[in-house]
């Protein structure tokens, strides 16, 4: 099973981005968290594939959560986006403090779910723990395909 983590303090952001990765990520387990710290906490906890988490958030923030998760051994291989509605501060800050590809690892809310859904496929794709979602898949007999449009799952 694919884990996500999606922190916001918006409870109505995290439930839409919990159900858009359902659709798309069947039988995907999302983890919602409404600040950095409960967050941190959940990935401890549960080591998810991906985290999608915002920039301004009280308790603790974006910035401090990601700098949080490059110090633990465990956590740091993690991919991660950052949302915010402010990009100029976020970019900058994702180019100069990791050297983050701002491409795959931002987007501005409002977001697309259909944009959301690309970085999260390309950063899994080319995760380190990339294995570990195959193997899952594996695990399963599931495999993903497109067909007309649509990401599938068949089983060989």
């Amino acid at each position: 099973m694919v884990r996500f983590l999606v922190i916001d303090d918006d409870v109505h952001l995290v439930s839409g981005i919990c159900d858009i990765l359902g659709m798309d990520f069947i039988g995907c387990l999302a983890l919602p968290a409404y600040d950095g710290k409960a967050g941190l906490e959940l990935a401890h906890k549960y080591q998810p594939d991906l985290i999608i988490c915002n920039w301004w958030m009280p308790v603790m923030d974006g910035r401090e959560m990601l700098r949080n998760l490059h110090l633990d051994s465990k956590l740091r291989s993690i991919p991660f986006i950052l949302t915010s509605a402010s990009p100029p501060k976020c970019v900058a800050w994702l180019q100069s403090e990791f050297g983050l590809d701002v491409k795959k690892h931002f987007i501005m809310l409002p977001m697309d779910a259909e944009d959301l859904l690309d970085m999260v496929r390309v950063l899994l794709s080319e995760s380190d723990r990339k294995q570990v979602w195959h193997d899952k898949y594996e695990a399963l007999k599931l495999y993903p395909i497109e067909e007309g449009g649509q990401r599938l799952f068949t089983s060989k």
